[in-house]
């Protein structure tokens, strides 16, 4: 068959340990950057959800109001503020049992209502 000549060799001799240590080291180094990869990722993610829920905390503290908050801001009776609700004068939100209303939602509320009485009288 087809022989090289000696000396010609385009291979390298087959050197077990020297190609058990390389793989070793390769194995190790992608093992430690995957890791390390991972746990910035990890990182990030944990950072930004934490960013998320104290945003989402501060806005239902600043921005909701309950049935309680809601009647005093409007120096009403809860009778009356169901009525506002029924007939839509009121947007609310219903989170399981509770009711809700949005800050901002209230304050256009009674600046409409009293635009309307302002022009009637």
């Amino acid at each position: 068959m087809f022989s090289q000549p000696e000396g010609k060799s385009h291979l390298l001799p087959y050197q077990p340990d020297s190609v058990g240590a390389l793989v070793n080291q390769f194995v190790t180094l992608l093992a430690s950057t995957i890791t390390e990869s991972v746990n910035h990722a990890a990182q990030n993610i944990l950072s930004e959800l934490k960013q998320k829920q104290h945003e989402n905390i501060n806005e239902v503290a600043d921005g909701f109001l309950t049935r309680e908050e809601t009647a005093k801001l409007l120096k009403c009776s809860y009778p009356t503020l169901w009525r506002y609700q029924q007939d839509g004068t009121l947007p609310f939100h219903r989170v399981g049992r509770s009711i809700l209303f949005n800050k901002k939602d209230v304050i256009n509320a009674t600046k409409v209502t009293l635009k309307k009485k302002g022009a009637k009288g």
